[in-house]
């Protein structure tokens, strides 16, 4: 989704959540893959549970995001996604695919927003 696309206001709370998830991923140990969000110990659980330590790219924009623009959101992001994935969670999720291409990818979503 471009910004032409959406209002001021949604493109500066857009901007506003994937900078709060970029926060959360920065560190490559708040990362992980074919999970939405794990324990420290590397269970499973769900990207809103207190336990959570690690997060896929989608569990933290879900953890991120306040009521409503979830749509939004996942469409700035899939603008960004190299041409060889269709789906952030087979981006996340490819044995290819590095924390820092995730950061890169918020990155170049949020520079998407200005």
């Amino acid at each position: 989704m471009s910004t032409s696309q959406m209002s001021y206001a949604e493109s500066v709370e857009i901007k506003r959540v994937l900078q709060s998830v970029l926060r959360l991923l920065e560190s490559p140990d708040r990362w992980t893959r074919a999970a939405a969000a794990r324990t420290s110990n590397g269970s499973v659980v769900g990207p809103m549970d207190i336990r959570a330590v690690r997060w896929c790219l989608s569990g933290a924009v879900r953890r991120c995001l306040p009521k409503g623009h979830l749509y939004q959101i996942f469409a700035c992001l899939r603008t960004q996604l190299p041409s060889s994935h269709h789906k952030l969670i087979d981006f996340n999720d490819a044995l290819g695919t590095t924390h820092e291409d995730v950061v890169a990818l918020l990155k170049r979503a949020i520079a998407g927003c200005e």
